[in-house]
């Protein structure tokens, strides 16, 4: 069968496995694809509220001995959006009862806490690194380096999310391999790394997509991560359903590596039947 543009049906996968150049250039295109939208994300729905915070910082403000100072004691600010919430104040932020974004990063003299749909994390600040947070100070060079930086997060995303992938595809050619003798077709371990590397591409239109409908507001924080959750169970079901559509390896052989040397033998003389071609005076 053809293997086909994008294969979508377990025979499809089965066939369009073989077509390794094929399945690596899908693999980079959805890794660029990916790691695009989430600069997306941080460019177009949290760096506006990162940028607005440090715009409003207070002249002077510095990160010194792991304290930040100087903030008086009713100093409290907030910027925030759908995704993103910035809070600063001086004393320790109370834990919040409803979220309105979807992160909150509350920051105050002695620490900052990370808040999310699913949990929260309290740091104290690090000692020994002094950083002058003054608008006039930090915000220019942070404008300047903004480009060299999205550069640098591409740079890092797109080999990660291949080195992860390739790790996924790893996990999933295992359990086939070990558990060969259920299969109708005898797969090497590469045969059906391949085979895992294309039934990945499905999964990763789902991460993919859960990704860019987040970025885009169409759907929440928690349906996103539910999603990203779910393609590896994706890959997982093409994986097996396609493993009963492998095609036969042409390497391999079905029969007894004795069966044809017994054929070219000549059958014992007690078994054989004389007949006419026997008598020489015939």
């Amino acid at each position: 069968m053809d293997a086909g543009f994008f294969p979508i049906t377990f025979t499809g996968m089965a066939a369009f496995s073989r077509r390794g150049v094929r399945v690596l250039l899908w693999w980079l295109l959805l890794a660029l694809l990916c790691a695009s939208v989430l600069l997306w994300l941080a460019h177009y729905r949290w760096l506006p509220v990162v940028e607005r915070a440090l715009e409003s910082l207070p002249s002077g403000i510095a990160l010194v001995e792991g304290r930040l100072q100087p903030l008086t004691e009713d100093f409290s600010q907030n910027h925030y959006n759908r995704y993103l919430h910035i809070g600063l104040r001086s004393t320790t932020p109370e834990r919040a009862g409803d979220m309105t974004s979807d992160v909150r990063l509350l920051a105050s003299t002695g620490g900052f806490r990370l808040e999310t749909l699913v949990g929260s994390l309290d740091r104290s600040w690090p000692k020994g690194i002094p950083l002058d947070l003054s608008p006039d100070e930090f915000l220019p060079w942070w404008m300047a380096s903004k480009l060299r930086n999205t550069a640098l997060a591409l740079a890092a995303l797109f080999p990660a999310l291949l080195l992860f992938w390739t790790l996924l595809a790893t996990l999933l050619s295992l359990p086939p391999w070990i558990i060969g003798w259920l299969l109708p077709r005898s797969a090497s371990l590469g045969r059906l790394w391949a085979l895992a590397a294309s039934a990945l591409l499905p999964a990763l239109g789902v991460f993919l997509g859960a990704l860019a409908l987040y970025t885009m507001g169409w759907i929440g924080l928690l349906p996103t991560l539910a999603l990203l959750a779910l393609h590896p169970g994706v890959a997982g079901i093409y994986m097996l359903g396609s493993c009963f559509h492998l095609a036969p390896d042409p390497s391999a052989s079905t029969r007894s590596p004795f069966a044809d040397a017994t054929s070219r033998e000549d059958p014992p003389t007690s078994a054989r039947k004389p007949g006419k071609d026997d008598n020489p005076f015939a």
